[in-house]
């Protein structure tokens, strides 16, 4: 029967401190006697593990050797001078899920043992990269030098003094961020010295845009390094509130960030940090009372949300052991006038019939002193910047609601950003972190049908922005959504596109139409061209939906997916861009819709999870009879030659013997040319289609047999 006992014993030698941790296992038990296996090892200096077998005849035998093992490391090991001020370096992830738990329960810790423990905290790509903007990226090279150093997999992990916490639950459980307890602290705190003592301090240039930062280190003692100590200093940010979270778990509140290393680190593959320890060397002999100051010159990383939060750690660490042999920390410096905007109350999804709104912003006192004037700023889309003043009393960390004046907007996506400026008249130390931006949008006024979008940089987008003037986007996954593609379309140049491998499994996103007015006729219908090509066998799927509410309520009139979406072969690499014959036009039936007079489209863009790019292109959306029923042998329709001069070939499938009807549409949906192509058989026919009478210009040919249709768009050139 196995029988385990584990001794700890804390105690510390002269030149540095030293944990000596020795654990009995029993390897095999007898009748009378029972062999046990004895590990030590020794942490702080140079860890170690010792193994030698021991006979003994009964449990108090053993009881007595572990007494006397105590008794001789306690004789052994004597006291330093200076208590150690521990180090947590914890490794957490904005993608982390149980990170934003950790975080919280060490932030009390740390809030209750200020004299005991120095905190920082790196915000890894762990256990993966969260959205462009996350804190992450912020501090990437510095961070990835770091985790390098310790060989850091995963998150929330952590490094106490450079040493990972052991967990009785097994080895492959150490260092875990959520092992450090209260008594971890104390114990140490109370048992372990260290032969230095540090001191941090820092000062802003006039401008707040540079900082010098200076650490000091003493011997309290003799001291000899058994290799190179390096004095490492880390640029922190004591508290980051954001109004939203920059990744997975949630998280929108964060600690003892670190911003910067200094010196910085080394690059390394990819520009990014290297496995080096970064730090400025030291002497690796010290005498009692030696003292040597290091101080550097820095900007202010343009990330720092506040700069009344900034604040610096610095630590003594062996490089080789990973030992840390000393930390302190210094104060922030709260910034006497600071002022921001922290929120703008949410505007409605959509407001019709409407061409203005009233934003409410909230205005916070984030200086020191009392705030009794600043100056409130916003600017709509690209328009000018506003400026209006502001006056009353705010105690520091107090907010209030300031009511702006009403602003126009324009129809379709608008962006609005307010900012604080000019607290008590001086000069406004935070440009980062003082603003928030809002987004509104606007359907004033219906456009007559047709309604045509080639997303055509030098037509559909006038300004040359995206979406086109009336439409707007929704990106619920505040990741990849719709853009523009200026250099890929189907009748021209330009198009709107979206890249399916980075939409989530199950995620949507949405391009919005502006409103057409389809009150003029009995009939509608929308047709647009489509170009997607799978990766492999993902089923990405595009749905249009339409509104004629407001966007309260949708209608699905068109869904396709996976093979079925699909106007190419797949393309495995991802990266889809399609030829001129990797288009078709698909034709929707809008009857349902026609009558209306502010009927909104939406394009839905469904991940699958790793597909590949996707775009459409000239939307038209009209009271044309063009395509009133679904497009139900677009399939079997075809053109050739197309683009022609004069005459072309049109082959079709037929379910069943019928007679057959020609119409071309120009692009604005007007019947410009009709003829009855005679009877024909089940199975694939043939017409000859003269175009010759017809300008030169773009056309959608409609193919009618009884109730079926099917549409091509068609190029006459001359």
């Amino acid at each position: 029967m196995k029988t385990t006992v584990q001794k700890q014993v804390v105690s510390s030698s002269g030149s540095s401190s030293d944990v000596l941790l020795f654990t009995i296992f029993s390897i095999a038990s007898f009748p009378k006697s029972a062999i046990f296996e004895i590990r030590f090892t020794i942490t702080r200096r140079i860890p170690v593990i010792l193994t030698t077998p021991i006979q003994t005849t009964s449990l108090s035998h053993m009881k007595k050797i572990t007494l006397f093992l105590t008794m001789a490391c306690a004789t052994t090991l004597a006291l330093a001078q200076t208590q150690r001020v521990e180090l947590y370096e914890e490794f957490s992830g904005e993608n982390a899920p149980t990170a934003t738990s950790v975080d919280s329960a060490l932030h009390v810790l740390y809030h209750a043992n200020t004299s005991k423990i120095v905190p920082i905290t790196y915000e890894t790509n762990f256990p993966s990269a969260p959205p462009r903007g996350s804190l992450a990226g912020q501090d990437r090279k510095d961070v990835t030098t770091r985790v390098n150093y310790y060989t850091i997999t995963q998150a929330p992990y952590a490094r106490f003094d450079g040493m990972a916490l052991p967990n009785a639950g097994g080895a492959a459980m150490n260092g875990l961020a959520s092992l450090l307890t209260q008594n971890i602290i104390d114990t140490t705190a109370a048992d372990i010295n260290s032969p230095f003592t540090v001191r941090i301090s820092h000062l802003f240039n006039s401008a707040y845009d540079s900082v010098t930062v200076s650490m000091t280190i003493t011997a309290t003692e003799a001291f000899t390094s058994g290799s190179t100590l390096k004095a490492q200093i880390a640029m922190e940010e004591a508290t980051i509130s954001l109004p939203a979270p920059t990744g997975t778990n949630g998280q929108k509140t964060f600690y003892n960030v670190c911003r910067a290393l200094i010196p910085a680190a080394p690059a390394g593959a990819g520009g990014f940090g290297g496995a080096g320890s970064l730090g400025t060397t030291l002497p690796a002999t010290w005498t009692s009372g030696q003292t040597q100051t290091i101080s550097y010159t820095v900007l202010v990383p343009n990330a720092i949300y506040n700069k009344g939060q900034i604040c610096f750690a610095g630590f003594v660490q062996d490089s080789a052991s990973h030992i840390v042999e000393q930390a302190g920390i210094d104060a922030i410096q709260p910034i006497a006038y600071d002022v921001a905007i922290t929120a703008l109350n949410p505007f409605p999804f959509l407001q019709c019939g409407n061409d203005s709104v009233t934003p409410v912003a909230t205005l916070l006192n984030r200086g020191d002193s009392s705030l009794t004037s600043c100056q409130i700023d916003y600017k709509l889309n690209t328009n000018g910047l506003v400026s209006i003043p502001w006056t009353g009393v705010l105690a520091p960390g107090a907010s209030t609601i300031v009511t702006l004046p009403k602003v126009g907007g324009r129809n379709g996506g608008n962006t609005i950003v307010v900012s604080a400026v000019a607290p008590n008249g001086f000069f406004a130390v935070n440009s980062n972190g003082n603003s928030q931006t809002g987004s509104f949008n606007l359907d004033s006024a219906s456009m007559v049908a047709p309604m045509i979008q080639p997303f055509n940089p030098s037509t559909g987008f006038g300004s040359g922005t995206f979406p086109p003037v009336g439409w707007f986007i929704v990106n619920p996954t505040n990741g990849t959504t719709w853009v523009e593609s200026k250099t890929v379309g189907d009748l021209a140049l330009g198009s709107a596109s979206i890249n399916m491998a980075r939409v989530p499994a199950g995620a949507s996103e949405y391009l919005y139409s502006s409103s057409t007015n389809l009150s003029a006729g009995s009939t509608a219908v929308i047709f647009f061209s489509v170009a997607s090509a799978q990766a492999r066998t993902e089923s990405d799927s595009l749905v249009i939906e339409a509104s004629d509410d407001c966007a309260n309520t949708w209608t699905r009139v068109y869904g396709k997916g996976g093979a079925g979406l699909a106007t190419a072969p797949q393309d495995s690499m991802g990266t889809f861009t399609p030829s001129a014959s990797g288009w078709r036009t698909d034709v929707v039936g809008l009857n349902a819709f026609a009558g209306k007079n502010n009927v909104i489209v939406r394009f839905k863009a469904i991940g699958a999870g790793g597909g590949n790019v996707m775009y459409i292109d000239d939307v038209n959306i009209s009271n044309s009879a063009l395509g009133i029923a679904e497009n139900k042998m677009s399939n079997s329709l075809n053109v050739y030659p197309n683009p022609f001069s004069t005459a072309t070939h049109v082959d079709f499938n037929l379910s069943q013997a019928g007679n057959v009807v020609i119409q071309l549409y120009n692009i604005l949906g007007k019947a410009v040319y009709s003829t009855n192509a005679g009877m024909f058989q089940t199975g694939a026919n043939t017409v000859e289609f003269n175009g010759e009478s017809l300008a030169e210009g773009i056309y959608f040919l409609q193919l009618t047999s009884g109730n079926i249709h099917a549409s091509r768009k068609i190029t006459i050139v001359r």
